[in-house]
């Protein structure tokens, strides 16, 4: 599965501040994927970056808003991860699966 972020292939998984998030993916899912709080983690750490980043578009277009009109998806930024498959014509469907 490419793109996906699998818990066992952590950088540093050993540390001690890993082991609660760790534990929360075996927990919640057999530690095959990050849990709610380890995914909101990343998520912060993601958003920091974009924050941090002056050529970002959080920082260079912070009123920019996403749409995806004709998407076939869902309109008026209510969005659902398969809205943004479809758009980016990576979904079953699109690859004809």
């Amino acid at each position: 599965m490419h793109g996906v972020l699998r818990v066992g292939h952590l950088e540093g998984g050993s540390r001690a501040e890993s082991v609660p998030v760790l534990r929360e993916a075996q927990l919640v899912n057999g530690g095959q994927y990050l849990g709610p709080v380890g995914g909101r983690i990343v998520a912060q750490v993601m958003l920091g970056l974009l924050r941090a980043d002056p050529t970002s578009y959080l920082t260079t277009r912070p009123s920019w808003r996403p749409h995806m009109t004709g998407s076939g998806g869902s309109t008026g930024g209510d969005y659902q991860i398969a809205d943004f498959l479809r758009f980016a014509q990576v979904d079953p469907d699109s690859r004809g699966q």
